[in-house]
């Protein structure tokens, strides 16, 4: 179920591996990100293991992505944020996910922002946002 605070808003949604971050962009204010936590996040050491004996499971967690989903469908558009490269963004992994399952969120997708999101404060990182939507949709706030 879509969250009340970001519908029909623009959101910016910041995809990590074990949480997603959420903001409402059109908000004035800086609320706090809607925060959306992968339930069993996993054993790194074991993982690396696995991966090294060619046992690596899918990258992908559709219950998780379809939690994020889920929280952002009646958004009326969606700039993900992401960090890292190809297979090992899960922003993308997330997006390809949402094209395949979901062709009415994949369609209020309007571009992926890579950043390093390691350095950023939430703050900082809301403020990435704004500024895409300030430049590439006339600001957020004025649909």
């Amino acid at each position: 179920m879509s969250d009340p605070r970001i519908s029909n808003h623009s959101v910016l949604v910041v995809v990590l591996h074990d949480e997603a971050r959420i903001w409402d962009v059109d908000a004035h204010d800086t609320k706090d990100a809607l925060v959306i936590t992968k339930t069993e996040l996993e054993n790194r050491h074991v993982r690396e293991a696995q991966h090294h004996g060619g046992h690596e499971s899918s990258k992908s967690d559709p219950a998780y992505f379809t939690e994020i989903a889920e929280a952002v469908a009646d958004a009326r558009e969606v700039l993900l944020m992401g960090h890292g490269t190809g297979k090992s963004n899960t922003m993308v992994t997330f997006h390809e996910h949402v094209k395949s399952h979901n062709s009415q969120l994949a369609g209020k997708v309007l571009a992926e922002l890579n950043a390093d999101l390691s350095a950023l404060s939430d703050g900082q990182i809301r403020k990435l946002g704004l500024e895409w939507f300030e430049a590439h949709r006339g600001g957020a706030a004025n649909h």
